[in-house]
């Protein structure tokens, strides 16, 4: 392996950067020996790339968390693509979002001269996989990609890809969040989705007022939008001036992609696609890892998106009938207790992060200790991503039902001590405003609101929800507290 960390590819492979200037790459091993292998010659480099793909076949997820994105690049300009589909898969299942981006770049840096067809599949799969969180960006790669592939053999792959990178023209200007929403509902068309929640009717009042261009393909939203919402979605003829765009085909999901020599790349996928919507973060829906709410506006390096303001009328009315829940929700007394300890250091002013920290530490663990019946179900809760969970966090199963103590309860438990993953998260914080009392949630809220705090962004979100509830029973201290946490937004 040669001295320097950050070896190039021979000038006939392209001159291709392997790894970031501050990025720790392998010295030894078989990921070392395919790199190394990769200046010297193709067939050296394939020889490498198969006793590599040999000793991880036992741990795909160990590999996916080795390999770098541009080390993908090198093996499709091999004219290869086993690593890339292992890897890949695993990437979208863990919703790494932020080195899916960095893929996408890695391979639109390439000349267009040197985009091979392997490497042209590539793109065309993670425009498909980044079609709704980074829509520009998915159509960045699908045009990149389209010249290189074969136009009678990869057609079905074309097809896919141009599905979900025109489902997400139509939502480029929508919020993260929202694009995150779309794109699991979407993925998970088979799911028997309630569209009678807050969320869901922002996003339906908001996709209404969007009107598609004749030639847009929407057959991803009308498989899952409810029949009658459809129609009178459709059933607006107003003009609109779009910009050109090729004449939509008939859809084919991934699974009915044929013809690729490579097939591990898309079984990966295929495997997969249907967590891509964390891809917190990103989104967002960037989100990137572990927070994948902000998967979608961190992967473009920007900020976390501000909760979503528009339709607020139309929230106002979804979130009406909660009001009374919120001034009369089941409450353990956590939250007096934590109020009690807000207010003894009111005489030096704002209590520090560190204190908020310790806090935050000591009423867990007393919360834990009273309610030892809840510790389980937190860790599951926490611990797995909301696709598995969502029955236990939404109380939806017989022994946690929403609207008892148990799951008012488990609610605490997960402010308290939130879940690794942004979309269950967001889901808690939000359930959290129908099932507890504004007494016993805002003390929670400014605990968990500091610097730092895993759950700051979404604690804020629903702090601004609950302040713009028509809720007369709030008093003067619950909204000074909920002022206080929207405050540090700004």
């Amino acid at each position: 392996m040669p001295d320097d960390p950050n070896p190039q590819f021979s000038p006939g492979l392209g001159g291709l950067m392997i790894g970031a200037g501050s990025l720790q790459r392998p010295t030894e091993g078989p990921l070392a020996d395919f790199l190394s292998a990769s200046q010297s010659s193709p067939a050296q480099a394939l020889e490498a790339l198969r006793r590599l793909l040999k000793d991880y076949a036992n741990d795909a997820a160990g590999l996916a968390a080795l390999v770098q994105p541009e080390d993908l690049v090198v093996e499709v300009r091999l004219e290869s693509s086993e690593l890339s589909g292992l890897v890949l898969g695993q990437w979208v299942r863990l919703g790494e979002t932020a080195k899916l981006k960095h893929l996408a770049d890695a391979l639109l840096a390439q000349p267009p001269g040197l985009i091979g067809r392997e490497m042209a599949r590539l793109m065309v799969v993670l425009a498909g996989v980044l079609g709704i969180l980074r829509p520009s960006l998915a159509q960045r790669l699908y045009d990149q990609a389209t010249p290189a592939l074969d136009q009678r053999m990869d057609l079905s792959l074309q097809r896919d890809a141009r599905q979900w990178v025109e489902a997400g023209s139509l939502l480029e200007d929508v919020s993260p969040q929202q694009r995150a929403f779309w794109n699991r509902r979407l993925r998970e068309s088979g799911t028997q989705w309630d569209w009678e929640g807050a969320e869901a009717r922002l996003a339906l009042g908001d996709l209404g007022r969007r009107i598609a261009p004749e030639d847009l393909d929407l057959q991803l939203f009308q498989r899952v939008l409810p029949p009658c919402w459809w129609d009178l979605w459709r059933s607006r003829t107003e003009p609109v001036v779009a910009s050109p765009r090729q004449p939509a085909v008939p859809a084919k999901t991934l699974v009915q992609v044929q013809g690729w020599s490579t097939r591990s790349l898309m079984l990966a996928v295929v495997a997969t696609a249907s967590l891509t919507w964390w891809l917190t973060a990103l989104g967002p829906l960037g989100l990137p890892s572990p927070t994948e709410q902000e998967a979608a506006a961190a992967a473009d390096g920007q900020d976390p998106a501000p909760p979503i303001r528009e339709s607020l009328r139309q929230l106002q009315e979804a979130l009406r009938g909660n009001a009374q829940a919120n001034a009369a929700g089941p409450s353990t007394g956590i939250g007096e207790r934590v109020a009690r300890w807000l207010r003894e250091p009111s005489a030096e002013g704002a209590l520090p992060t560190a204190g908020k920290q310790a806090l935050r530490e000591r009423a867990a663990a007393e919360f834990f200790n009273e309610h030892p019946q809840v510790v389980k179900l937190h860790k599951l809760a926490k611990e797995g991503s909301y696709r598995e969970n969502a029955a236990l966090i939404e109380g939806s199963l017989a022994s946690v039902q929403a609207g008892s103590p148990e799951h008012a309860q488990l609610l605490q438990a997960l402010i308290l001590d939130p879940p690794q993953q942004a979309d269950s998260r967001q889901v808690v914080t939000k359930l959290a405003l129908r099932e507890l009392s504004a007494d016993e949630l805002a003390p929670l809220f400014e605990l968990c609101c500091y610097p730092g705090s895993p759950n700051e962004l979404e604690v804020q979100q629903c702090s601004q929800l609950l302040m713009d509830l028509p809720n007369d029973g709030l008093s003067s201290e619950i909204r000074s507290r909920l002022q206080r946490i929207v405050a540090r937004q700004r």
